[in-house]
């Protein structure tokens, strides 16, 4: 992106935090916010010992992470917590697609996305339902999907994951509830690989595993 006036720079931290809840620290400058982004009152910085990949429990799989927000509840929040708003925000970042994302705020008998992805224009207008992997058991991945499809009418379903493993298996199990006609109207469907995290790993980093599938139906 062009580099932005120091005012703007500002202003495009704000709706960054206003839509996604919080950013990592780093993942920030990802998204193309510089120091002086940072440089405004009412920012809170918060440090978390996260363990950003859900089914990892060893020595080596926990980071310090840094995480900002504009929101005073949230800053409260655990390093869990943060870190699933900010998978959130990686996946729409990593997912290409362009539009306004949003937390919904209704609330009923389906379970919600995480976020909302308004994006297009007309005929092409899409609305993509955002959800980031929290280690959630294969049973609890397709009631979510049928929700979101089946129940919530979503031509769209982007799934982000901390665990790279997990990219095709989560996809096989979107194919597997389309054949069985479980997600009437969805014509789309992207799971990624999003850590929100700096990778170190180099063995991850040339890993055969997908990084990312995209799925038409």
């Amino acid at each position: 992106m062009p580099r932005l006036h120091h005012t703007q720079q500002k202003a495009y931290l704000r709706r960054l935090l206003d839509a996604y809840g919080a950013l990592e620290e780093f993942q920030a400058w990802d998204f193309g916010v510089n120091e002086d982004g940072f440089r405004q009152p009412g920012l809170y910085l918060v440090t978390r010992t996260v363990r950003p990949r859900v089914t990892q429990d060893h020595e080596g799989s926990e980071y310090e992470l840094t995480f900002v927000t504009r929101d005073p509840a949230i800053a409260q929040w655990s390093g869990s917590q943060l870190g699933h708003l900010a998978g959130a925000a990686e996946t729409v970042r990593r997912s290409g697609v362009t539009g306004t994302a949003r937390r919904p705020l209704t609330e009923g008998r389906f379970r919600m996305p995480d976020l909302e992805v308004l994006s297009g224009e007309g005929e092409e207008m899409f609305d993509h339902a955002l959800e980031y992997d929290a280690g959630y058991k294969q049973k609890d991945v397709r009631e979510k999907l049928r929700d979101f499809a089946a129940g919530l009418h979503y031509q769209s379903v982007i799934w982000g994951t901390s665990v790279r493993g997990r990219v095709g298996r989560i996809a096989g199990w979107i194919e597997d509830e389309q054949r069985k006609g479980q997600l009437p109207g969805l014509k789309r469907a992207q799971v990624l690989y999003a850590p929100y995290w700096t990778e170190k790993e180099t063995k991850f980093r040339h890993s055969t595993r997908p990084s990312g599938v995209t799925l038409t139906f």
